[in-house]
């Protein structure tokens, strides 16, 4: 058994897996998803039966996938909300939209360090937009129920350090007397 993987030029964002099985094309993947799948010695018939079968499949998944999307939008409304509340000046993290091969990003890539209140709609809409499965949607959701449950403690944190900090530098003596002369 042979895998082979081609990479799609970078405005295509998927990547095709092709399975060879004796030299013949068993199964074609695009970004993770089965949409074709020669099974070997089938007669026309039954392949065509197969294939209705997995099309039947895909739009399930799709549908679902799209019903968790639209049940989350409460919970991400309010969540984001509890996030507000706990922290006004939260801003969001750079692994919200980091992607790797096990995750996908939660949010597009240019809003890590934009304040959270600058860019509400954009949060509670970036499942849709992005087009995430369900799993991801869970995740998505573990994670900002995270952030909500932490924001009071960042602000706190972050107001302390605030208080630490001097009212006012001191000024080396060397530049007082170059202040001095410009006065």
């Amino acid at each position: 058994m042979k895998r082979a993987t081609f990479q799609w030029p970078a405005e295509a964002k998927a990547t095709v897996c092709a399975l060879w099985i004796e030299g013949r094309l068993s199964a074609v993947e695009i970004a993770g998803r089965s949409i074709a799948r020669q099974v070997l010695g089938l007669p026309p018939a039954e392949q065509a039966a197969e294939c209705r079968r997995q099309a039947r499949q895909a739009m399930l998944t799709s549908t679902l996938d799209r019903k968790a999307r639209y049940a989350a939008d409460a919970e991400i409304a309010a969540l984001v909300s509890d996030i507000l509340a706990g922290d006004p000046d939260a801003t969001v993290p750079e692994h919200w939209a980091g992607r790797n091969e096990h995750r996908l990003a939660y949010v597009p890539e240019w809003l890590p360090g934009t304040r959270v209140d600058a860019c509400v709609p954009v949060i509670r809409e970036a499942h849709h937009t992005l087009d995430v499965p369900r799993q991801t949607v869970r995740e998505w959701l573990r994670e900002l129920r995270h952030a909500a449950r932490f924001a009071p403690y960042r602000y706190a944190r972050r107001q302390a350090k605030k208080a630490a900090l001097p009212e006012h530098a001191d000024i080396p003596a060397e530049d007082a007397e170059a202040l001095g002369g410009l006065l």
